[in-house]
């Protein structure tokens, strides 16, 4: 892979929508975490050797990390209450048209404000997932594209 291929943070794109609108909530962040799972049923028998696991349902979602902007961010982490319903759209390399695309929908599940002694200030938001099937409401970075 040359170097040019290799993809970094630093055009990351994390918006959120909600109630209509869209919220740009990357440009200080830190790390987005996408977390893709499956559940998984057990169905080993008595007189299995090994355990048989079966996947089931799928599972996504996401942690953003970004330093604290005080009052300047108020309309933008204030969307982001707690139990607040919506979309996360995150392109790894912006927006641009065939640019890699990823989201679904979601709840804001946590908001942590931690504030360390002799460091930078940040914001946490967790994004639990809301149903949706990949390919239509569930968008895969490594399949679709904006």
């Amino acid at each position: 892979m040359s170097a040019t291929q290799r993809i970094t943070g630093k055009n990351l794109v994390v918006q959120f929508q909600t109630g209509g609108q869209t919220y740009v909530i990357s440009g200080d962040q830190t790390s987005l975490e996408i977390t893709m799972d499956t559940n998984e049923a057990d169905m080993t028998a008595g007189a299995d050797e090994y355990v048989y696991m079966k996947p089931t349902t799928k599972l996504t979602g996401a942690t953003l990390t970004c330093k604290y902007i005080g009052t300047a961010g108020s309309a933008t982490w204030g969307a982001l209450s707690v139990g607040t319903e919506g979309t996360l759209i995150y392109g790894p390399e912006g927006t641009a048209t065939g640019k890699p695309k990823g989201g679904f929908p979601c709840y804001i599940k946590s908001k942590p404000f931690s504030i360390p002694y002799n460091d930078a200030v940040v914001r946490t938001a967790t994004f639990s997932p809301q149903g949706g099937a990949y390919g239509t409401s569930v968008f895969d970075p490594d399949v679709h594209t904006f």
